[in-house]
């Protein structure tokens, strides 16, 4: 946010808003605005953008966001707005938000006017007559946000008496503002005003009333009349009384488009009763209107307890009928049978029983038959007493009844009266006091046909007589539905015996690691204990019942429902029938299920034959990794043991187990160990690597190009077993920088720098060993000497090899590389091994006539290009049958990184000793690019291009698996050798990087904008689906990139007048470099635009050379170049990217950015490398505002691929995404 004003206004006015979005949208934005509803907003004056939250008919608030355009235009739109409501722009939310930031900018400047009424009647003046600001006048200032200059300059003494405006004065009359200040001065100006809406807001209230049914009415089976509630909102009206003021329970249904604002109730009254209506709607007849009215007799939501509670904690007023009442929400609860003594006419000493069905509260209770039921079925129920009880007995009577049900909460006081309390207790519950008039009353649990029963039908007499009945026969069955109890032990009830789960465990054999259980129900025959019963006598039962079983009607359906619930708790998906547990869900059986079933209550446990015992070993393991040929020169077999204590493991079961999500391994004697060990969790995931990437059906094996993986698995191994192949390559590997070092042939004329000899030994270890790899070093740090310091060597060993027949011919090597540089090829080799015999092959065979193999036959090293190894790819294959090349070359190898080329498909399947992909840039987009190079050079490493996707490349690239990229570095690792400028940056000048932000001309700009907007409609619907419109939607891209860079490379009749501010640029700077002595390249990756820099350069007689794809004489054109017959040299960065050295330039100016940085670093290295003497200057030019800034940051996540993985820095994703190409085709102002 700026500071440079008190209270910065936004740049539009009330009548722009509405030509922008019409009457209907600020219409409804200016509801929105007086209902408070923008929760928070800020304006950043300097970037004139307005973010905000605004609340809407959704739960979730929408974030709006507004641009304002710097100049506006006739006929431009007076802002840019964005919204996360399905409007998306324009909407209302957006008025709302910009008519919030006028209307608080518009208080805090008048909210000034009024600080100091005593200043403005009485000014004070300095000496030379200017008026002085009070230090009270200035302390208040302040403390609003604003600091006052002591005296108000230049200010006639007579304006200081209309001060009201002193808001109004020029802003540079006050100190700068911190923004601190000012944004709590734009909160604090929200604050509601006297008689605003939101201080109008009044309370609401739920309305109750009792309807009773006629007693008469068609199905009415009742004695006593039952009340069914009805509920309405009410709100307070302005003469204090409750009143309907046209609401209705459709101004809180959420999906209404209609504001739940516009009758001014309290937020939190609204927000209740929406959640109120949405609890009770489901549960209403569809037979009746409930626009004002809702029945809750029929509902049957637990919900509903929370939302009345709810009330309560918010001070929601409960009426009834208009008045309010004391209303109350008791504790959940359930109905029991309260067993009391029978005073019976003419007996003393023997008394029947009194059954009364009660809800009961410690030792408060309420007989269950004179409450109201709620819900349907019951869910709970309803206490009445006072007015509420009167209101009942009235709606009764004018129904035509002459009973009603007793004030059950004038009972509960009775019951008190006649009840001593403990000493402490308090006087009635907790929810209840004197003045309640509604209690509801909500169910622990939901009551069965015999509780809803008892619950209705009122007390029960049991004649002494009959006592003893009752106890035999109904005893036992009550007490398995309701709870039974007595008050200071008046009736001693006797205890019942309960059944019994049982879980019968057998194990047939001795030794035997297989269980075999099932359960069963035990139902005493005499469930009353008493000292004639005879325990024995049982009944058994299936542990699940079923519709017709026998002695279902002995069944205590409550108890075994408890019981069973209890076990499921410990094992959720325990069988209740025969069951055959084996191996370790044996051992998990018995030592931890078993003990927890002993737990409960209700469940016993029946052993059959020997249990077995189980010993877990916690010795530390013995890895022991082997390898053995297999008669591939490539593949290996892989073994890997584990020993613990006396036993020896096949890793193979620990792997299967630990794949099956198993957590121990048993052994055959009951001893286990836990499998959830770090070298184990390692071993898997090195398993899982090598499986992944191979074909599932093979077995284990590994390659001898797997050397990072070999390495890993011998830190986890105690011993290792291998053979002599796998040492001679594999283990040589690890240890080349231990081993001898061979000695720079001596025919290499060449003096090697440190790094250079070492990537000469790493090569000579390659070829030896018959492996293949990349070497990857940085451009300019002489890959090429170090390659030929390779065939030197490997010729002065056939030379001086003692045991070669004399018939015997070298096998020469083959270099391939790109036409342009096949002659730099040549020429090295003559200047560093002259005594290599070099044949350069420069046309195909069938244009040269004669056979290429008479062409090489004396050679030692075969030089040729891509397109002419493309079109021979017979003669190259077939002399590589004959006899295998002594290696294979590719240089600038990304050349063959598309796995579908011809190229990649020779390279990959001719016979060579060893494969070498030279360059400095192994991967340039993705990763797959650097499996294809692995997959000619090393295939065993990566076998499958899909495997590797999966497990590599998708992880790394979508930033899925962090641990997936230290793992291919660990992998690519023995056989890649990179190595970056650091190592000779002390040899090297410095080099200056410098990005240059080019504004577009007036009418560029103007054509660009409406060129993004035509591209942009093309493609927004076409990203759905990437993949199958890439082509499309690239070709918009490149589009908008030359309309960037030059309006006329897409349509010169049209735009060839449009001045071009990079041509304007090269125009202002070349003529003083070039007048200083200095050299430049200039690339650009349209040759188009190359041609009219060069005719630029014609009108400023700046003589040049022109490097294209299609330039003949290459090696001419670079001659020139180095013999300074031109100061500046154009060049195509296709063209220019590989075999250049032109350490004459130093300067070096990128014309327009590409999201590939490879290619743009590859240019700017043919200045900056060895033999580069003077400072190096580099500038990128980029359109400000257009396509090319997002360019540029895409082009940033793709080097940081390249870093990651080959450099090994931090990563982020580098694929073209939907949503990148979105931002691609955005206004620089959106």
């Amino acid at each position: 946010m700026s500071d440079s004003t008190a209270f910065p206004a936004i740049p539009v006015t009330a009548a722009e808003i509405i030509r922008q979005v019409g009457h209907g949208a600020y219409s409804r934005g200016q509801k929105y605005m007086r209902a408070g509803n923008v929760a928070r907003y800020n304006y950043d004056d300097d970037a004139r953008i307005l973010t905000g939250v605004v609340t809407g008919n959704d739960v979730t608030p929408y974030s709006t966001n507004i641009t304002f355009p710097a100049v506006k235009t006739p006929g431009s739109l007076a802002f840019s707005a964005r919204c996360t409501c399905p409007v998306r722009t324009d909407c209302k939310h957006a008025v709302a938000l910009m008519l919030t930031a006028i209307d608080r900018a518009d208080k805090a400047r008048k909210a000034l006017t009024s600080l100091s009424p005593t200043w403005r009647s009485t000014p004070t003046h300095d000496g030379d007559g200017a008026p002085q600001v009070p230090e009270d006048f200035k302390k208040r200032l302040e403390e609003f946000g604003v600091y006052a200059a002591s005296q108000l300059e230049n200010r006639a003494e007579d304006s200081a008496e209309n001060l009201e405006d002193l808001a109004l004065l020029n802003e540079e009359k006050l100190s700068k503002v911190p923004a601190w200040r000012r944004s709590l001065s734009h909160t604090l100006a929200a604050r509601p005003e006297f008689g605003s809406d939101h201080a109008r807001r009044a309370s609401a209230a739920l309305d109750l009333s009792f309807h009773v049914g006629t007693k008469f009415a068609l199905g009415n089976k009742s004695k006593i009349p039952q009340v069914s509630i009805q509920a309405r909102p009410l709100m307070m009206g302005a003469r204090g009384k409750w009143i309907k003021g046209g609401l209705s329970w459709e101004n809180f249904q959420r999906d209404l488009s209609r504001s739940m604002s516009s009758h001014t109730l309290y937020p939190e009254h609204e927000r209740w009763f929406a959640e109120f209506y949405s609890v009770v709607r489901p549960w209403q007849s569809a037979y009746t209107s409930h626009r004002d009215w809702v029945s809750l007799t029929a509902v049957n939501s637990s919900l509903l307890w929370r939302v009345l509670e709810k009330a309560r904690a918010i001070g929601l007023p409960i009426l009834l009928d208009g008045e309010e009442i004391n209303f109350s929400l008791a504790d959940a609860t359930s109905v029991e049978l309260l067993v009391e003594p029978l005073a019976e006419a003419g007996k003393t000493d023997d008394t029947g029983l009194s059954l009364n069905p009660v809800l009961r509260w410690g030792r408060y209770s309420i007989p269950a038959e004179h409450c109201h039921k709620l819900g349907e079925p019951r869910m709970g129920f309803v206490a009445l007493g006072g007015r509420a009880q009167a209101r009942y007995v009235q709606s009764a009577e004018s129904a035509k009844w002459s009973i009603t049900r007793k004030p059950a909460l004038d009972l509960v006081e009775e019951s008190l009266e006649e009840t001593t309390p403990a000493e402490g207790s308090p006087a009635r519950p907790e929810w209840m006091n004197e003045a309640t008039n509604i209690v509801f009353i909500p169910l622990a649990d939901p009551l069965d046909p015999v509780a809803e029963s008892l619950a209705t039908s009122g007390a029960i007499e049991v004649p002494a007589r009959d006592k003893e009945s009752f106890f035999a026969e109904y005893y036992p069955v009550l007490s398995r539905t309701v709870h039974l109890h007595t008050v200071n032990h008046s009736v001693e009830l006797p205890p019942v015996r309960s059944p019994q789960l049982v879980l019968t465990v057998n194990f047939e054999e001795e030794n035997s690691h297989t269980a075999r259980t099932a359960w069963h129900w035990e139902y005493p025959t005499h469930p009353l204990a008493t000292e004639d019963t005879d325990e024995d006598a049982i009944e058994i039962l299936p542990a699940l019942g079923y519709p017709g079983e026998d002695h279902q009607d002995i069944r205590d359906t409550k108890f075994e429902y408890r019981v069973l619930k209890e076990v499921k708790v410990i094992r959720p998906a325990v069988p209740f029938t025969r069951n055959t547990y084996e191996g370790w869900a044996t051992r998990t059986l018995l030592e931890d299920s078993l003990p927890r079933y002993r737990e409960i209550d209700g469940v016993r446990i029946d052993f059959e034959g020997t249990v077995p015992e189980f010993k877990e070993l916690g010795e530390q393991p013995e890895i022991t990794v082997s390898v053995e040929s297999t008669g591939d020169r490539d593949w290996f077999g892989l073994g890997i043991t584990i020993k613990m204590g006396e036993w020896y493991v096949p890793f193979a079961k620990v792997f299967e187990a630990l794949n099956a999500g198993k957590t121990h391994l048993l052994l055959g004697d009951g001893s286990y160990f836990a499998l959830d060990r770090p070298e184990f969790m390692k071993l898997q995931e090195l398993l899982r690597e090598a499986s992944s990437l191979r074909d599932k059906e093979a077995p284990l094996q590994i390659s001898r190009h797997q050397v990072g993986m070999w390495e890993e698995l011998e830190e986890l191994a105690a011993e290792t077993e291998t053979v002599d192949a796998w040492d001679r390559q594999v283990g040589a590997l690890l240890n080349v920088t231990n081993g001898p070092a061979p000695e720079l042939p001596v025919g290499l004329h060449a003096e090697l720098r440190p790094y250079q000899v070492e990537g000469f030994q790493w090569l000579n270890f390659l070829w030896e060993h018959e492996l293949g790899g990349i070497l990857a070093d940085d451009m300019g740090l002489g890959k090429t000497v170090q390659t030929i310091a390779l065939f030197a060597r490997a010729k002065e060993l056939w030379t001086h090899h003692q045991d070669r027949e004399p018939t015997e011919r070298f096998a020469p090597f083959l270099v391939v590389a790109p036409t342009s540089v096949v002659p730099n090829w040549e020429r090295e080799i003559k200047k560093f091994a002259p005594e290599l015999s070099v044949a350069t092959i420069c046309e195909s065979q069938n244009k040269s006539k004669k056979p290429l193999a008479r062409t090489w036959m004396d050679a030692d090293v075969v030089v040729t290009s891509y397109a002419l190894f493309r079109i021979d790819e017979e003669a190259y294959v077939d002399a590589g049958f004959q006899q295998p090349w002594n290696g294979l070359i590719l240089d600038e190898a990304q050349f063959v990184k598309n796995p579908k080329t011809k190229a990649h498909r020779i390279a990959r399947d001719i016979p060579a000793r060893f494969k070498l992909a030279v360059t400095g840039t192994p991967m340039e987009n993705n990763l797959m690019e650097l499996w294809s190079m692995f997959s000619i050079v090393a295939p065993g490493l990566f076998p499958s291009a899909r495997r590797f996707k999966d497990y590599y490349a998708s992880p790394i690239e979508g930033g899925e698996d962090k641990k997936a990229l230290p793992r291919l570095r660990q992998r690519i690792r023995p056989l890649m050798k990179r190595r970056t400028k650091d190592l000779v940056a002390a040899d090297l000048p410095e080099k200056n990087d410098v990005r240059v932000d080019v504004p577009l001309a007036p009418a560029h700009r103007r054509a660009y904008d409406t060129a993004l907007q035509r591209e942009r409609k093309k493609v927004l619907g076409l990203l759905e689906d990437m993949d199958k419109n890439r082509f499309t939607v690239f070709q918009s891209l490149t589009t908008m990139r030359r309309m960037a860079l030059d309006a006329s490379l897409i349509d010169q009749e049209q735009y060839g007048s449009v001045a071009s501010s990079k041509l304007d640029y090269l125009e202002e700077n070349l003529p003083e470099i070039v007048a200083d002595g200095h050299r430049a390249l200039i690339f650009s990756q349209f040759t188009t635009y190359l041609k009219k820099v060069a005719e630029r350069l014609d009108s400023l007689g700046i003589t040049y050379l022109y490097l294209d794809g299609s330039t003949r004489d290459r090696a001419r054109v670079l001659e020139a170049f180095e013999l300074g017959n031109a100061p500046i040299f154009l060049i195509s960065l296709k063209a220019g990217g590989f075999g250049l050295n032109l350490t004459s330039a130093d300067y070096c100016f990128i014309m327009d950015p590409w999201w590939n940085p490879a290619a743009e670093q590859q240019a700017v290295d043919r200045v900056h490398r060895i033999g580069q003497t003077r400072n190096v200057m580099v500038y990128r030019l980029v359109s400000a505002g257009t396509i090319e800034e997002k360019v540029m940051d895409l082009k940033d996540s793709k080097a940081a691929l390249f870093d990651a993985v080959v450099d090994e820095g931090q990563f982020f994703s580098p694929s073209l995404t939907a949503e990148q190409v979105r931002d691609l085709l955005t206004s620089s102002e959106e």
